[in-house]
């Protein structure tokens, strides 16, 4: 089972991830994280950081727990 979880750090994406660890478990499944930023100008160096920093604590959380898991950024 491969499992997509839109990723953005907030509390919702958090859940999000926590059912998906869930189910994978169940289904021996491989969870795929994705994230993405709004284009425009302003404080793109900032924004682009902190999702980079949301999406690599995403990917210790499911490692963490031996799930397969794949950054599709």
């Amino acid at each position: 089972m491969k499992i997509l979880v839109g990723y953005d750090g907030s509390d919702a994406a958090k859940e999000a991830l926590n059912v998906a660890k869930k189910h994978a478990k169940a289904f021996n499944g491989k969870i795929y994280i994705l994230t993405s930023l709004v284009g425009g100008t302003g404080e793109r160096a900032k924004d682009i950081f902190e999702a980079r920093n949301n999406l690599e604590d995403a990917l210790k959380s499911v490692e963490k727990e031996g799930i397969p898991v794949k950054n599709t950024s």
